[in-house]
């Protein structure tokens, strides 16, 4: 993974050097963190993060036997959506950012369009999560909006 500033007077500056196969999901909005979805070949899909700043080396978020997948940081940055497989479907989850504290989930009956959006709220902290019912042509909407200190 590259960084290059928008004048494009600077060279391309590595800021991942890791050979493992990786996917920038997000870039949080301080700038601190790029969020990536590391492929494992053990544990399948994972998130990492790989900070911005001090040693500048990406760290596991969440690697479990799991699939964890289309991770999307809140627009206040305080929280991150992604999907998992732990409930033998895909489901989408929220967590504590940039710590990975509690955990709720926030669709149910699947979530089979693994996109996750955000959309306006109070304070920044609303996400919407595209889901899809198991049936075609039906669909649900989950979402999970920061009213307090959980989502």
């Amino acid at each position: 993974m590259y960084q290059r500033a928008t004048s494009g007077v600077t060279q391309n500056e590595i800021l991942d050097k890791d050979a493992r196969i990786k996917y920038p999901m997000d870039w949080s909005r301080d700038g601190r963190y790029i969020v990536e979805e590391v492929q494992d070949p053990k544990t399948g899909a994972d998130i990492w993060l790989l900070p911005l700043f001090g040693d500048r080396k990406a760290f596991p978020y969440l690697h479990s036997e799991f699939n964890e997948s289309f991770a999307k940081l809140s627009p206040n940055g305080q929280w991150l959506a992604y999907v998992s497989d732990e409930s033998k479907r895909n489901e989408v989850y929220v967590r504590t950012f940039p710590n990975p504290g509690g955990k709720w989930q926030v669709s149910t009956n699947g979530a089979a369009r693994r996109g996750l959006h955000h959309v306006g709220a109070r304070r920044g902290s609303c996400f919407s999560a595209s889901a899809r019912l198991r049936r075609p042509r039906r669909g649900h909407r989950a979402h999970a909006h920061d009213t307090s200190r959980s989502p």
